[in-house]
């Protein structure tokens, strides 16, 4: 796909977390942007020297390449096209000097940082926020959630008190999260909480989450309905 035959930029994300890679990406398709996806550094520098993107946006701490090398080789690769560069970094960073480029600008963006662009857009009704790592469980829970009548969603919301979240759905065997929901839970304890989970939780987790239900995978969908509907009915 050639920059004449572009309708919309494209943007290529590449990082090899499958939630901040999903996140990032389904963020930027909703803005309106044609995204491509890689998982590794040696998959992000073929996308960027075959698409030539409008915007790159890497994971610093990638497999087979990291971030800087990719942002490197494209630019010692004299692509015509300007290409700008976003690194994500867990860790608060100077820039190198390797990585600043004036003809192409490289931004540092900290992993947590996102959190305060997921925003939930209110409808008029309420939300169920779904936190799963894995996308095809996610699909099923939302489709759950809509037959309740709710908007299901993905996205951290940066201020529930002005999006709507009626529950929070979470598996607590992903490290990222079960560290999303400890956040929300301990600014928002109101919010309804139902676990879902592959292996019990430790006495100690149960007593810091309090969830309101606590379902063991694998389980039929008929069951995360009534938790959902009972627990929305509580909750009314």
């Amino acid at each position: 796909m050639s920059a004449l035959e572009r309708d919309r930029p494209v943007v290529l994300v590449a990082d090899d977390d499958p939630d901040i890679l999903q996140l990032v990406a389904f963020r930027l398709e909703r803005a309106g942007y044609d995204v491509v996806q890689a998982t590794d550094g040696e998959e992000a520098l073929r996308v960027a020297t075959e698409l030539e993107p409008d915007l790159a946006v890497l994971d610093v701490m990638m497999p087979k390449l990291d971030g800087l090398e990719v942002t490197r080789r494209i630019r010692e690769a004299g692509a015509p096209k300007r290409v700008a560069v976003i690194l994500l970094t867990a860790r608060v960073r100077s820039r190198p000097s390797s990585a600043a480029n004036k003809r192409f600008p490289t931004i540092f963006i900290p992993d947590s940082s996102l959190l305060a662009t997921r925003r939930i857009e209110g409808q008029g009704m309420g939300s169920i926020l779904i936190l799963e790592p894995q996308p095809e469980v996610r699909e099923l829970w939302s489709r759950v959630a809509e037959r309740l009548g709710h908007e299901s969603v993905t996205e951290v919301p940066s201020n529930p008190e002005s999006a709507p979240v009626d529950v929070i759905v979470v598996e607590p065997d992903g490290l990222r999260s079960l560290a999303i929901a400890r956040a929300l839970h301990q600014q928002f304890p109101e919010i309804p909480l139902v676990c879902a989970s592959n292996v019990p939780l430790t006495p100690e987790l149960r007593r810091e989450l309090s969830p309101n239900v606590y379902l063991m995978k694998p389980f039929p969908l008929a069951a995360l309905e009534r938790a959902l509907a009972d627990v929305l009915g509580s909750a009314s």
